[in-house]
């Protein structure tokens, strides 16, 4: 299992990351993704983490960016990694760094949408979908 994920991988998270985050890559079909917004250790005020999870095809960042702004957010960083696990199909974990802009909704939560696959999401041409949110704010988080 640890030769499916990349050496930068390896060195940015844990090994009990890799099997959550390998849990949530199993329950993705081909070209369903999902997120997850997390607060890092030590964050400053406003700073957290989005990571996407990715089965099948690559997402562009050209087409990520657009979309993580109008969501009302300042990337600062972008990590990608490609799992490429035998028997299994190749999937992405994006991982940005983000910066939340002061009283927003989501000082302790967790995004956790999900985009069906063969459904228009903000990453595919038809492109018609929008991120599912709440009634405080932009992102589609819940206490977590």
């Amino acid at each position: 299992m640890a030769d499916a994920f990349p050496a930068a991988y390896q060195e940015d998270f844990p090994a009990d990351r890799a099997v959550a985050d390998l849990e949530v890559l199993d329950g993705l079909a081909a070209g369903e993704l999902s997120l997850r917004l997390w607060v890092p250790a030590g964050a400053a005020p406003g700073e957290r983490r989005l990571t996407i999870y990715r089965a099948g095809e690559r997402l562009l960042l050209s087409d990520v960016l657009p979309l993580l702004q109008h969501m009302g957010v300042s990337v600062v960083d972008e990590r990608p990694y490609e799992i490429d696990r035998i028997g299994s199909r190749l999937s992405w974990i994006y991982d940005f760094g983000v910066a939340v802009p002061a009283g927003s909704a989501t000082g302790s939560c967790r995004c956790c949408a999900r985009f069906p696959s063969g459904s228009p999401t903000p990453w595919t041409p038809s492109g018609a979908a929008t991120p599912r949110t709440t009634a405080s704010g932009r992102w589609c988080c819940w206490p977590g």
